[in-house]
């Protein structure tokens, strides 16, 4: 009896043993068929506005940040589709001469703008050497505004004694909905094993559609682009 049971124990075991070998041989297949890589990136940007008028004039830069999750779809060995999405939170600042009650004013603004954006690219590798390859990549970028603020700043002519208190509103109705965009990437990745590599590097997004609608203290109705650059930093598995 008890050496049925030592039977019966030792079956199950070597049955089990086979189940987990035949379970990691099937992994790791599936492993090295793997359709995509999933990558989770971040990193701070720089943004700015420009301005195609004389009308409105750019007035610096503004910090801001950006994380993303994107699929890395293989083409061959040295060429890839990305696609997946980006939170961007960017801006920029603008001032102008403006009307204000009637007298004449000038505006400082600085808008930031959240964004949803769904990017696809082109991605091409070089051969990885010690574990270590570089990248450049370039696409186009699709964002949808999900949020943006305004904060102004009011100066009247020296000889006014009138003081005008700055604002910080919501700005929805006076950013476009939609922001088209250039993309383009350099950087280098490091693999610590097969499915887990780190990166890193520059993104250029360089947008051409028209961000600003005419504000109320505005009477010109100038083309404004947003641009910025981001530093590009991620893991890949």
């Amino acid at each position: 009896s008890s050496d049925l049971n030592n039977r019966s124990v030792m079956k199950k075991n070597i049955v089990l043993m086979i189940v987990l070998v035949l379970s990691s041989v099937a992994m790791k297949a599936q492993d090295k068929a793997k359709p995509f890589n999933f990558s989770f990136r971040m990193g701070p940007n720089l943004s700015w506005f420009k301005s195609n008028s004389d009308a409105v004039n750019s007035d610096g830069s503004i910090l801001g940040f950006s994380w993303g999750a994107l699929c890395e779809f293989p083409i061959q060995s040295n060429y890839s589709f990305l696609s997946g999405f980006n939170i961007h939170f960017a801006g920029g600042k603008v001032n102008y001469a403006g009307t204000k009650d009637g007298s004449a004013v000038f505006v400082d603004e600085r808008y930031s703008i959240k964004y949803l954006e769904l990017p696809l690219m082109l991605k091409i590798k070089t051969n990885e050497v010690d574990g270590i390859l570089f990248y450049g990549q370039i696409g186009l970028g699709t964002a949808f505004r999900l949020n943006s603020r305004v904060k102004r700043s009011f100066q009247l002519p020296a000889s006014s004694s009138v003081y005008i208190a700055p604002e910080d509103v919501n700005s929805d109705n006076l950013t476009s909905f939609i922001r088209e965009s250039l993309l383009i990437g350099l950087g280098a990745q490091y693999s610590f094993q097969e499915n887990l590599k780190l990166f890193g590097g520059l993104n250029f997004n360089n947008g051409f559609t028209d961000i600003l609608k005419k504000g109320p203290y505005n009477t010109n109705d100038p083309k404004v682009i947003s641009n910025f650059v981001e530093l590009n930093i991620g893991l890949s598995f």
